[in-house]
């Protein structure tokens, strides 16, 4: 954050307007409005010419092919030759034609002549001493806002004023284009279009800097003729990718969804009508791309403002982001909407030209921190998370192998201390030769032998019996276990399912019914088989000690459940409320 408040300090110290030292040249300025272009510099009126002061803004407002003459009377007042320039202050204007006695010079947009300096548009004049001359310049603006000032710059100021400006651009374009290059990788890591908006945002921000401060035009495309209307045209685009890079960052589309719908329509609307406005340009239908100026000017300004409502109404939901977009933008919105009163002549203000490149700088570099540092944040969670994880899953393989080792370790002692020491007995009996003890002995051995089975996992399993295989188990293990009871129901449930999930849901409901005895301390479980027309249900119920369950997450043993379960596209619903014990829902469709 302080290195962008460095370069902001830095860029702001590049672009403040110096004091000029104006040279001592007197001079009388006057111009009159040629609405249709109609006089020559051979056939100008008589009347009409109004008083020019210097620095004054004159605004045209909208216009097709108006003309603007202005008529200058120069005086050197000094012993010393005076070199000085002639400046106009808007870099937009399509034609400057300069008249002079003997020669005619021609700068502008529309024009294929190279500028003398990337300040503004100036015609270099040369007194001697106590010299006079007088000069007539024609101000051409089509199909366009048409406003400008003039004022006397000494040479110096416009060349240091020009050298300011091409390393402040320079400088703003070389961090954007870094800034778009880093969302542009993040957006391919994340998939996530705010950083897709950042990076269109970022470049409609250089096409309007190059194109509306003469930067294009000086420095690298001085042969293109079309740059008044292009910054124009990107200005808007670029209020488009700003609405859906705030829209995106601020989730108003999860907060506010009414609202945008609507902010999402106001984009809609405007970049159909800038589409029908190129459409009416090249054809040159000047009525209907007036009617279309008019209107994107206005819709963009209540888009603006609404979404601005948007963005204070989402604090209630996401404070931080809403705050940041707020503080982000604001610069542009007093910028923008004071140069859309000045274009309607609701208000009468100039401002320094330069000051766009500290707005739009601040912007990208305020917004690239805000989404580098979200983008940083989330990978530490992410990393974190992944930590956790690989923690939880060394935890999980931790507990199978000391599960398994005590299963293990209980078959063990199960086949020595029974099936060995029958093993033995019956040894002792074919030695005595008492064959009908070793028969009833060997019947014995093998029920036990089909119980230890059954234990692990019932063969009946296998035919898809899973109410008898439950039943089975639960009747065995309360032969030896009193505590808890376990009570077994079925209502219309099947006895024999053809299912995939059968092995799994024998297995949970174990897992279940294990903690109901370990972590509950049930004293009593019911377990519940339901058959239904689409579905099976299988609920089981503990009066156990229970828990808050939007307290609590699912342990892996619930966790890895839930997840089976949902493999066979069924539910798994648990609801616990402490000292009410837990009620377990397996909803699985029939296929």
């Amino acid at each position: 954050m302080k290195i962008i408040y460095f370069l902001s300090l830095l860029a702001l110290s590049f672009t403040a307007q110096a004091q000029l030292d104006f040279p001592t040249v007197r001079q009388t300025a006057n111009y009159f409005v040629d609405s249709t272009s109609h006089y020559s510099a051979a056939h100008l009126p008589q009347s009409s010419w109004k008083f020019l002061p210097t620095n004054k803004h004159i605004n045209i407002g909208y216009n097709e092919n108006a003309s603007v003459w202005c008529r200058f009377r120069f005086i050197n007042t000094t012993g010393k030759t005076q070199r000085f320039g002639l400046t106009f202050y808007n870099n937009n204007i399509d034609s400057l034609v300069c008249y002079e006695p003997n020669r005619i010079r021609i700068l502008g947009d529309r024009t294929a002549n190279e500028a003398q300096f990337l300040s503004y548009h100036s015609f270099v004049f040369e007194l001697l001493p106590h010299q006079e001359k007088s000069a007539l310049v024609k101000l051409k603006k089509t199909t366009s806002f048409f406003e400008f000032s003039y004022g006397i710059e000494t040479i110096y100021e416009l060349v240091k004023l020009s050298n300011t400006k091409l390393v402040v651009i320079s400088i703003f374009i070389g961090v954007i284009i870094l800034l778009t290059l880093l969302n542009i990788s993040l957006f391919s890591i994340t998939k996530r279009y705010v950083y897709l908006y950042y990076t269109f945002y970022s470049l409609s921000s250089i096409l309007y800097i190059v194109s509306y401060s003469n930067f294009a035009k000086y420095s690298l495309f001085p042969r293109f003729l079309y740059f008044s209307e292009l910054h124009i045209y990107v200005s808007t685009i670029w209020f488009l990718f700003l609405t859906m890079l705030i829209c995106s960052y601020s989730n108003i589309k999860i907060h506010q969804p009414e609202r945008y719908r609507w902010i999402l329509l106001s984009v809609r609307v405007n970049a159909s009508i800038i589409f029908l406005s190129l459409f009416f340009y090249a054809f040159n239908w000047n009525l209907l791309l007036m009617i279309c100026f008019y209107l994107v000017f206005s819709t963009i300004t209540l888009s603006f403002f609404y979404m601005l409502f948007a963005v204070f109404r989402n604090i209630r939901h996401e404070a931080k982001s809403s705050y940041l977009m707020l503080l982000t933008f604001w610069p542009h919105l007093a910028w923008g909407h004071a140069i859309l009163l000045r274009s309607f002549k609701v208000i009468e203000a100039s401002f320094p030209e330069n000051l766009l490149v500290i707005v739009f700088l601040y912007e990208s570099l305020l917004f690239g921190y805000i989404l580098t540092n979200k983008y940083l944040n989330t990978y530490k969670e992410n990393s974190k998370l992944v930590t956790d994880l690989l923690h939880e899953r060394d935890k999980t393989i931790q507990v199978i192998s000391q599960t398994q080792v005590r299963e293990r370790r209980s078959i063990a002692n199960l086949i020595h201390d029974n099936i060995g020491s029958k093993l033995a007995y019956i040894r002792q009996l074919i030695q005595l030769k008492q064959f009908k003890e070793v028969n009833d002995s060997m019947a014995d051995l093998s029920d036990d032998i089909r119980m230890i089975s059954h234990q692990i996992l019932p063969k009946s399993l296998d035919e898809g019996a899973l109410y008898a295989s439950l039943h089975d188990h639960i009747v065995s293990r309360t032969r030896t276990v009193a505590v808890p009871k376990i009570e077994v129901y079925n209502y219309n449930f099947p006895e024999i399912i053809d299912a995939d999930w059968v092995y799994d849901v024998y297995l949970i409901a174990l897992e279940l019914i294990n903690n109901a005895v370990k972590h509950g301390q049930a004293n009593l479980i019911l377990i519940e088989f339901y058959g239904y027309t689409s579905h099976y249900l299988i609920q089981i119920t503990d009066d156990g000690c229970g828990f808050d369950a939007t307290q609590h997450s699912f342990g892996f043993g619930l966790e890895n459940s839930f997840k089976r379960i949902q493999n066979y596209h069924g539910t798994f619903e648990l609801t616990s409320t402490p000292n009410q014990g837990t009620v377990v829902q397996i909803k699985l469709p029939k296929y």
